[in-house]
């Protein structure tokens, strides 16, 4: 863990359409803030590669990594597995500096039951304004867009998990990411970060 003792972990989740890979995409231009990369076995959206976005998985070789115990953690979200493999989360901890994961709001309860230490920060909209995204988007059926509101409804119930809370709202992409740059800057101040790493050493050494 020596290269990583400075490290810091993010968590970053909010319902579909809310805007979480565009403000991460922001945040990572900071050469000091990097996303660790998710493994799913949802297949890949329009301009969404493997290996930048997401790892794509075929379900029996997902399936066959969680019997290995490679994943830190994983769940079913909708029709499809995501999860954070263990290899991944080392290799970002091992370079310093502040890494973000982004997650659903079962990754969000792990994470929090992990660590008191790691911050999870909460992006919410609009239920109108969500709606409008999501049908922009184009991706989802009638039956998923009432699956992922409701999913929205459920998330904001549990903002109690959160560290920081931040409307993401339409045209403000860069009031956000100013935001959590601040939040991140005041965080990394903060010295008790050991319990963290003690934590971290029994999945990543």
């Amino acid at each position: 863990m020596a290269n990583g003792e400075n490290a810091m972990l993010v968590v970053i989740h909010g319902p579909s359409g809310v805007g979480k890979d565009s403000v991460i995409d922001e945040l990572t231009r900071d050469a000091k803030i990097q996303r660790a990369i998710t493994s799913t076995t949802r297949s890949p959206r329009k301009n969404e590669i493997h290996g930048v976005d997401y790892y794509f998985l075929s379900t029996s070789e997902f399936e066959k990594r969680v019997k290995n115990n490679e994943f830190i953690e994983h769940a079913k979200v909708y029709e499809d597995f995501k999860g954070l493999e263990i290899a991944e989360l080392k290799k970002c901890i091992g370079t310093g500096g502040t890494t973000i994961i982004r997650t659903d709001l079962q990754g969000a309860k792990f994470w929090r039951n992990f660590s008191e230490e790691i911050i999870i920060i909460l992006l919410t909209l609009e239920e109108d304004s969500l709606r409008e995204r999501l049908l922009d988007r184009g991706s989802e059926t009638s039956k998923q867009l009432k699956e992922r509101l409701a999913k929205a409804q459920e998330e904001q119930a549990y903002s109690n998990l959160n560290d920081y809370v931040i409307q993401n709202n339409d045209g403000e992409l860069k009031k956000t990411v100013s935001l959590i740059e601040e939040i991140l800057q005041n965080e990394s101040q903060k010295p008790e970060k050991q319990n963290l790493y003690k934590n971290l050493e029994d999945y990543v050494i």
